[in-house]
């Protein structure tokens, strides 16, 4: 298992309650891969500097997790099939740095 960080843009029209539903789904997908979810940190809501799927606007969530390297192209494709996910970027990560020294 790798270490990732991946920072996922959610559509910024849903309410509290569906926010925080489709930020436990995006952590199960990578639990149900045999993942460990490390650290989360919600960024908030963020002004884009183009629009994507008609959004000038998406709630930032950074997450650190392991998870196997095989699992990674499956997790992308559940994610890019997500209709409230409207960007996901994830990168390995090579040394630890904790969500809370990471600034805004």
């Amino acid at each position: 298992m790798k270490l990732y960080e991946g920072m996922f843009l959610i559509n910024p029209e849903l309410d509290e309650d569906s926010f925080n539903k489709e930020v436990e789904t995006i952590k199960n997908e990578i639990v149900k891969e045999k993942g460990n979810i490390e650290e989360v940190k919600v960024i908030g809501r963020r002004k884009l500097t183009y629009q994507i799927k008609k959004q000038s606007y998406a709630l930032y969530v950074l997450m650190l997790f392991k998870v196997g390297t095989a699992a990674i192209d499956k997790l992308r494709k559940k994610y890019h099939l997500n209709q409230n996910v409207l960007r996901e970027l994830i990168f390995i990560k090579d040394k630890k740095l904790p969500l809370n020294e990471i600034t805004e």
